[in-house]
């Protein structure tokens, strides 16, 4: 079984353009580097599809490692969920998997309950044998198509499988992910809010 190392601190960039693309650069300062891109597509009503293609950005002279793991949270509202896994990687084998899954059978591991959204369920796509993961300089591609969702944030977690030595886990951050679907309250307060900034400016 993999031991679980905890990385060191890591320096997190994200950028929200109003696109709806997000892309979240990851650096830490012992076991490798990633680039996360995100992107929305709204496919009618409360229908969207959110991809996510992560980079690993290493160098192929060092011994760091590969990606195994990308952990995501999903509201519980949500239905019809359809995941896309990625292939394993050119010249390897094994198989990704995607699927809900207890927190508790990651105590020891990583922590999935800092945060943990009122809600929400976690999901994970994994690597299932090292020939599966994706090592320096390559893209692996995700995605979900899922209904009664809106476009929010939620943690995610990397996993980093550095081979024969151990699999790290980076801290929570947030990415573009599904968020529950806002109560038609808030939907009114949110186009009150922004027709309120039209006639501002209009008057100015």
């Amino acid at each position: 079984m993999k031991a679980l190392t905890r990385i060191l601190p890591v320096i997190l960039v994200l950028t929200l353009s109003a696109s709806g693309l997000a892309t979240v650069i990851e650096q830490d300062t012992g076991f490798g580097s990633y680039l996360l891109e995100a992107t929305a597509t709204p496919l009618g009503g409360d229908s969207w599809r959110f991809d996510y293609a992560i980079t690993n950005l290493q160098s192929p002279h060092t011994v760091y490692g590969s990606l195994d793991g990308f952990f995501i949270q999903i509201p519980q509202s949500a239905t019809n969920i359809v995941p896309t896994v990625p292939p394993p990687p050119p010249g390897g084998s094994g198989y990704w998997t995607f699927g809900i899954t207890d927190p508790a059978g990651w105590v020891g591991y990583v922590d999935l309950y800092t945060p943990w959204l009122p809600g929400y369920d976690w999901y994970v796509w994994w690597g299932q044998s090292p020939a599966a993961t994706y090592g320096p300089g390559l893209t692996a591609y995700f995605s979900l198509e899922i209904d009664n969702v809106f476009v929010g944030q939620s943690p995610a977690i990397l996993v980093n499988y550095i081979s024969g030595v151990a699999t790290t886990y980076t801290d929570p951050y947030a990415i573009l992910a599904p968020a529950e679907v806002p109560e038609p309250l808030t939907l009114s307060l949110l186009a009150m809010g922004a027709l309120s900034l039209i006639v501002g400016r209009k008057h100015k």
